[in-house]
């Protein structure tokens, strides 16, 4: 059995200062811990591998100059990671994999806001299933096959509630900074990123008196989902002001001029939509001595796209 243990630190402090004058570093020192653990269960036939990472960082952020609040975002970050692989006769191989990764950011934006208020939290999952087989069949065919499964879902960094009041976020008109509530919507479903892949290949080997032939062929099969609601608020409403006042902290609509309420409902949920794309390949690398080669193949690709019913916003 073999393994390892990482430590790694740092510190937001330790970094070196913006010309900000209210630029301030959170002094707090984050680790991350890193790790591996492999061996054989079972001597020459069966082993396992294990890994992970796991860190909680955070940095020192302000908001808009007109504002300028500070806060701290955090990034905690956990990965995970598993394999088997089994040999169940000479010149065969199954090897089959779990790869995990959860990301959560809290005070996250993607825009320029003016407050707190606007921060929202915005979570990244996802998960990788694989299957690995190669063989080897006598001493000219080689054969391999392979599955993947991944599931992946965002969530948007937006407003926690649907409330008409607190989850409709206010845009300077001027210039575009955000405030009151944060943009999209956090409770309104995930951004699903699904997607399979099988694929078969087989390798052939022949030598004779017209040189030596490598021929490839195969069939790979890729199949992606993705399912959205871009809900742009938690309200489904956006104020659009003509200026923004801030006193301290604070920061007040001003209404007077060109105001517009901004609506833009998800009418239909999206079904979401599929992209399917089937792959035949050939190929013949066809060798003559040790100085002329000839390389000669084909590929097929047939692609189909499937939007199913539905508004995604």
């Amino acid at each position: 059995f073999s393994g390892s243990y990482r430590l790694s630190l740092a510190n937001d402090d330790w970094r070196s200062r913006t010309p900000f004058a209210n630029d301030t570093m959170v002094d707090k020192t984050v680790p991350t811990h890193e790790y591996t653990l492999g061996g054989p269960l079972e001597a020459d036939r069966l082993w396992f591998f294990n890994a992970g990472r796991f860190q909680t960082q955070e940095s020192s952020l302000t908001t808009a100059a007109a504002t300028a609040i500070p806060y701290t975002r955090t990034n905690d970050e956990k990965r995970y990671e598993g394999k088997l692989t089994y040999s169940p006769a000479s010149g065969h191989t199954i090897a089959g994999s779990y790869l995990r990764a959860d990301q959560v950011l809290d005070n996250f934006t993607q825009f320029n806001v003016l407050d707190l208020a606007s921060l929202g939290r915005q979570e990244q999952r996802s998960k990788l299933w694989t299957l690995h087989y190669t063989g080897v069949f006598g001493s000219s065919l080689f054969g391999e096959m392979y599955y993947s499964r991944r599931l992946g879902a965002l969530t948007a960094g937006g407003a926690r509630t649907t409330d008409l009041i607190a989850g409709t976020p206010v845009i300077d008109g001027r210039n575009g900074q955000r405030f009151w509530s944060p943009t999209f919507c956090g409770t309104c479903g995930a951004d699903n990123r699904d997607n399979d892949d099988v694929a078969l290949k087989a390798t052939y080997f022949r030598s004779g008196r017209g040189g030596s032939h490598t021929v490839v062929t195969g069939y790979d099969r890729y199949a992606d989902h993705r399912q959205a609601n871009n809900f742009q608020s938690g309200s489904n409403f956006r104020v659009q002001s003509a200026a923004s006042l801030v006193q301290g902290s604070t920061v007040y609509p001003v209404l007077a001029g060109p105001t517009f309420i901004i609506t833009t409902p998800i009418l239909l949920a999206s079904q979401g939509t599929d992209l399917v794309t089937h792959s035949v390949f050939v190929n013949d690398d066809w060798r003559f001595g040790d100085r002329v080669s000839f390389n000669l193949g084909v590929r097929f690709d047939r692609k189909a796209t499937v939007f199913l019913v539905g508004d995604s916003g």
